[in-house]
């Protein structure tokens, strides 16, 4: 992780806007059957989508991941 955020922080240096996070979440139905979350994971939770990703199994705990992922600011 650390150089996706040296070049973040370049980036920002140069007068660029630049954006660095990082998404660790995994749903609730998928624990135990990943290590982490993968890439893109974090694309349904952007869009308040949760459901999107593991359906009918979607859960509480997922919902809210999504409604506070979109207020980052």
């Amino acid at each position: 992780m650390e150089p996706l955020r040296h070049l973040a922080n370049n980036m920002v240096r140069a007068g660029q806007p630049a954006w660095w996070y990082r998404f660790s979440y995994v749903a609730e139905t998928q624990r135990g059957g990943l290590k982490g979350a993968l890439h893109g994971f974090e694309i349904p939770y952007t869009f308040n989508l949760p459901a999107a990703l593991v359906g009918a199994d979607n859960v509480m705990p997922d919902d809210e991941i999504g409604t506070w992922q979109v207020g980052i600011g």
